[in-house]
């Protein structure tokens, strides 16, 4: 494999609160919890605004080996409201190695539906982002930062 360096702009910084975790359960395709999205805010260069309490983070663990699960696939639907009112929906999926304890770093690949107009630039080109998840007693708390690839 060869390794290359690409070029990406900064796009937004979304601090995304996760809280009423549900616990669904485990079969033998995996264990399953949701994180509901309760609130937030972001910004970037001529976007801010909060990220709106609907949605959530489904979240699955795959291949339980007697000693714990292998992987965990993240996979966030929400919206974000922008300071002029403009509805801004996020799609953000990723999956990481499990055993990542206390704060974890997930790669991830968003995607937006915004509608025309002042914000439509974000349903074009290719996003990657990566998150900084930090547990607390009841949810977690996520920082995202989202860039696109030049």
């Amino acid at each position: 494999m060869k390794t290359v360096e690409l070029k990406a702009l900064e796009v937004m910084e979304i601090n995304a609160e996760c809280r009423n975790i549900i616990e669904v359960g485990g079969n033998e395709a995996g264990y399953q919890k949701v994180f509901q999205i309760t609130g937030g805010d972001f910004q970037g260069e001529g976007i801010r605004g909060r990220v709106v309490p609907c949605g959530a983070d489904w979240n699955i663990k795959y291949g339980y080996h007697g000693q714990g699960y292998v992987s965990e696939q993240v996979y966030a639907k929400y919206i974000l409201e922008t300071q002029d009112g403009v509805h801004i929906v996020i799609e953000n999926r990723g999956m990481y190695p499990c055993g990542q304890d206390g704060e974890a770093r997930i790669r991830t690949s968003p995607s937006f539906f915004a509608p025309a107009g002042a914000y439509e630039y974000l349903n074009y080109g290719v996003y990657a982002a990566e998150l900084h998840a930090v547990r607390e007693e009841d949810g977690i708390r996520v920082r995202i930062v989202v860039y696109r690839l030049l």
